[in-house]
């Protein structure tokens, strides 16, 4: 059944009304609807009578995003919003359009060219607030006498158009709703008087990529998610879709390879949850602003990740949006690097603003020069330089790399130490339920019309892994890295909760130089422990048990996997060791750890999920000195 109030359709006697938020999806469907299951005799659009030819252009257009300019204003048309959706379905449905604005003269001073600024009300929410949405007193504050006089008029024009037909579908700024319907139930016409602007033509351009998000708030990737997914589009999902396709390396046009910092899903998700808070906290809103979710994406994840974010944002990788149409049309862009920024039309700069205002944040979208620079530096490149009397500078790993590569471990052993359910001993019931009904044995008995229930008891002892590997790349064990053919060498923190120690192939890759130096490292083939751990002041490590014998082992003839493992073995004698790979392990290796009484499981390197696997192998290694460490981790909240 279709519900009025779900599909945000607003009535007055027999005037249908979508009080929508500009350039807000959610509202251009409910527009179609609007159009295919009511029927209107008549469409009023909130838009002059003098730009009627420039709405038949842009929908020609479509999807390409174009705007046309007449002196100190710009009418965007972008896909996705009210107006411009319900435009072309009326078309398609031969339903008549009418214009019933009046087109007034800008306010005094005259409108510059901006970028779009922070709605106060966020469209989102007009799912969740039906029929109040239009009464927040945000959208009663700041009405200027244009407003009045702009709504004043649209009353009158649609008082007339009541009578005359049927039914009437309004589509048109949420602000304008109840004060329009409060004139049209008082009869009330009246309006402070302004002088209409003479326009003598108009000029047809289109939207850059960066005007699309200036002007309107909306991004490419969203835009065009619009225009592929048509009636199952929904903005928060391709935001969502867009926060993890950021996790992923994106090539530029120009030959660059930019690589985020490693996360997964656990971390998109904190993204989008702060993003929000920021939303909240500056406005009756849930859903981010371009701003919002890039400063989100570098305080959580990382500069290189808001990085890739920006340009996926800005570019998702297919085509631009084109039209024949629109093929032979000057472009506008907004120019973030010119010293104050404007909309430039190829070397004109364009003052003018948008006439319908927009959700969006302001960012000045930047050049992909711009964003490869400032994203392969970290944010905490100005830490304070390191005191003279200082001992030399250490190597230490990125805090939120060490804090959840522990967590890692610890999960991953925790989880292997499992009991076996076939080694679990089944007996009648006769006296205590022992570990609890078994299902299976006393379906089986019924079946037999025995009718003995059986309970568990006992049965074999839980393994407790402690100690193990983890072969992260490796789909055999016989190749050329395991078998000391491709050379590497072992690196991994000093951690002080666990032991671990990686091969790595190659070398590090370097970030920066200076004013510190920083790389990432990624690990090939880990052993690991929580029974010593890597560096402590009392006692042996594991540093001293398993990293130092075998660090004489690079490049020599013996530099093996078996050669690790014995030394590994010889390290957890007698213990149960859990073995994470993509292949099982060959009995040579079962008896090397047979000769230091060592059990081998192989356990499948797919039962840790991939994503926690890209998070957890790859970390951030910097040469800091005491001060700047304690530095770092107090901005970090750590300290």
């Amino acid at each position: 059944m279709y519900d009025d109030e779900e599909h945000m359709i607003h009535r007055f006697e027999n005037l249908l009304g979508i009080p929508s938020a500009h350039f807000e999806p959610m509202f251009a469907k409910s527009a179609r609807d609007a159009l295919r299951y009511h029927s209107p005799s008549v469409l009023a659009l909130e838009s002059s009578t003098v730009a009627a030819d420039e709405w038949r252009w842009a929908a020609d257009c479509w999807p390409l995003p174009v705007v046309s300019q007449a002196g100190d204003w710009f009418l965007p048309f972008v896909p996705g919003d009210s107006m411009l959706e319900a435009y072309m379905a009326a078309r398609t449905f031969g339903i008549p359009i009418a214009f019933i604005d009046p087109w007034l003269e800008a306010p005094t001073p005259a409108p510059t060219a901006s970028p779009a600024q922070p709605s106060p009300v966020g469209g989102e929410l007009a799912p969740l607030l039906r029929s109040h949405f239009t009464r927040l007193p945000a959208f009663t504050h700041h009405v200027t006498d244009r407003d009045l006089a702009r709504e004043a008029f649209m009353a009158r024009q649609l008082r007339d158009l009541m009578r005359r037909h049927a039914r009437v579908l309004w589509i048109g700024g949420a602000a304008h709703w109840e004060r329009i319907v409060d004139r049209l139930r008082r009869g009330d016409f009246t309006a402070p008087r302004m002088r209409k602007a003479k326009v003598q033509s108009f000029t047809r351009m289109q939207l850059s990529r960066s005007a699309v998000v200036a002007m309107t708030g909306r991004l490419p990737w969203t835009v065009r998610g619009f225009v592929e997914r048509g009636k199952t589009y929904d903005e928060d999902s391709s935001l969502r879709a867009l926060a993890l396709r950021a996790t992923q390396p994106h090539h530029t046009s120009d030959d660059i390879t930019l690589t985020p910092e490693p996360a997964g899903p656990t971390d998109v998700a904190r993204v989008l949850m702060y993003a929000r808070n920021l939303a909240m906290a500056r406005g009756l809103r849930q859903r981010p602003t371009f701003h919002e979710l890039l400063t989100s994406a570098t305080a959580v994840i990382g500069p290189s990740y808001a990085g890739v974010l920006h340009l996926t944002a800005m570019d998702d990788g297919h085509e631009p949006l084109s039209s024949d149409t629109g093929s032979d049309l000057p472009v506008l862009t907004w120019d973030a690097d010119a010293p104050k920024p404007a909309f430039r039309c190829g070397h004109r700069w364009v003052a003018a603003d948008s006439i319908w205002p927009r959700s969006g944040d302001g960012l000045p979208p930047v050049t992909v020069e711009t964003v490869v620079r400032r994203a392969r530096h970290e944010q905490y490149r100005d830490l304070p330089p390191a005191h003279e009397w200082e001992e030399e500078r250490a190597w230490r790993v990125h805090p939120d790399d060490g804090r959840d590569y522990i967590a890692f471990v610890e999960t991953v052993l925790r989880q292997a130490s499992q009991r076996d359910p076939e080694q679990t001993a089944v007996e009648p019931f006769l006296t205590g339920t022992g570990d609890g009904l078994d299902v299976r044995a006393t379906i089986r008995s019924m079946a037999q019309k025995h009718n003995h229930i059986h309970i568990r008891r006992g049965g074999a002892e839980r393994l407790r892994f402690t100690n193990g590997v983890i072969d992260w790349r490796n789909d055999s064990e016989h190749t050329d890295f395991l078998q000391g053919k491709a050379g590497g060498g072992w690196i991994d923190p000093d951690f002080t909760c666990i032991g671990s120690a990686s091969r790595e192939r190659g070398h590090g890759v370097v970030l920066q130089e200076h004013p510190y130096h920083l790389q990432r490292d990624q690990r090939d083939f880990t052993l690991i422990s929580l029974d010593l751990p890597t560096m402590t002041r009392e006692g042996p490590s594991f540093y001293d048990k398993v990293i130092l014998p075998l660090l004489p082992q690079v490049g020599g003839l013996c530099d093996t996997v078996y050669t690790w493992l014995d030394i590994m073995f010889a390290f957890c004698a007698g213990k149960p060791f859990a073995y994470f790979s993509r292949y099982v392990p060959s009995p040579r290796i079962h008896t090397l750890a047979a000769r230091h009484g060592v059990t081998v499981v192989h356990i499948p390197l797919q039962s840790i999920p991939e994503a926690l696997r890209d998070r957890n192998r790859v970390f951030r290694y910097m040469a800091l000195s005491r001060s700047q460490w304690e530095a770092l981790r107090e901005r970090l909240g750590e300290g």
